[in-house]
């Protein structure tokens, strides 16, 4: 049976946060908002296996939880409070009137001991685990784009897609869009050629890894850990990624790129993450994402800040291959950057209704 797509949180994360998560990740499954998923099996993948984006306060309380039993599950992803926005507008409510998926539900609980995989870190995390007592605090609630006021740039819109991916396009495209080294996936392959020798693995063995993406159910009780990646020589190197966490695997380092390409495309880095600019307050700054005259980015470099219209062409020059893949109109990819409020058309005819599957 199915059981569902969940956004869930802790009691002490602020319901309007939750909400916008619910938002962005209901965006990216039908980003054109005609009110019926844009890749039914992706969405049939995530609803089939629970696929859930669960929120803590901060990353100082997901610390203190459980998240290494099911460490290789696609099918969690974890997001911190503290690196969501506040709603601009009060539309986001109107979210539960158009779902039938129950993507919003709080968890009444003082410890939540949730075990899921780890996508490496977010952007916002710098490398590094947040130290200080109740985590980061933005001076803006609504963590608005450093250039585009009137929308929201957080680390939301990283979370939410990772989850979309892993757990949906992976399942319903692997060929082209599975983490797992074994399918040798187109995505797999522009991952490679974009990290060139930038990060060197201490294995290429992760045949165990993500062993649901080569239609196994036993992915989260693998323990295995063999592939890891082991920090980078940026920036004496050639390659346009550089990802050197050491806790993130090849899968990882796949997740990470697919997000970066999005990202670059849609408008997320060249309108300016606001979530990243706690950990850099001296404000001229290299954030880790799009190159400009004098520097090269150290983690992506294939975008560029304030003109998104220059940072697609940058993605195309730098990365052929990866823009190829959001160019392919076959996957329908969310190329749009979700809002935060997601709005259907509350009835829909009978002809689209047939068309597709509505929520």
């Amino acid at each position: 049976g199915c059981k569902g797509v969940l956004v869930a949180a802790t009691d002490v994360v602020a319901i309007p946060k939750v909400l916008r998560a619910a938002n962005v990740l209901a965006q990216f499954l039908d980003n054109d908002e005609d009110g019926i998923i844009d890749v039914q099996e992706a969405a049939a993948s995530m609803d089939q296996h629970g696929a859930l984006l669960v929120m803590f306060a901060n990353s100082t309380v997901l610390d203190d939880t459980n998240l290494t039993k099911f460490e290789k599950s696609n099918w969690l992803q974890d997001e911190e409070g503290d690196e969501t926005g506040v709603p601009l507008g009060s539309s986001a409510r109107r979210l539960q009137a158009f779902l039938d998926i129950a993507f919003a539900r709080a968890l009444r609980a003082e410890t939540v001991h949730f075990a899921g995989r780890s996508n490496g870190r977010s952007l916002a995390d710098g490398g590094e685990k947040h130290k200080e007592k109740g985590g980061n605090v933005s001076a803006d609630p609504h963590l608005t784009c450093l250039h585009r006021p009137d929308r929201i740039c957080d680390a939301t819109l990283e979370e939410a897609f990772h989850l979309y991916t892993d757990s949906g396009l992976a399942f319903a495209y692997p060929e082209v869009f599975s983490t797992n080294s074994t399918w040798n996936s187109t995505l797999y392959q522009a991952a490679m050629v974009a990290t060139a020798d930038c990060v060197m693995p201490n294995s290429t063995d992760d045949a165990d890894m993500d062993d649901d993406q080569n239609e196994s159910e036993s992915d989260s009780e693998s323990d295995s850990d063999s592939d890891t990646w082991e920090e980078g020589v940026f920036p004496n190197c050639s390659g346009i990624y550089h990802y050197s966490d050491d806790t993130c695997d090849s899968a990882c380092l796949v997740t990470e790129y697919f997000h970066h390409l999005i990202a670059s495309f849609n408008g997320e880095y060249s309108w300016g993450r606001a979530d990243l600019m706690r950990h850099y307050p001296n404000s001229s700054r290299n954030l880790g994402v799009c190159n400009n005259a004098t520097w090269r980015a150290k983690e992506w470099e294939a975008c560029r800040d304030k003109d998104i219209q220059a940072s697609r062409r940058a993605l195309q020059d730098q990365d052929p291959l990866g823009f190829a893949i959001l160019a392919d109109p076959r996957f329908k990819l969310p190329l749009k950057m979700p809002t935060g409020t997601y709005q259907p058309p509350s009835v829909l005819s009978s002809s689209a209704a047939s068309s597709g599957h509505r929520w």
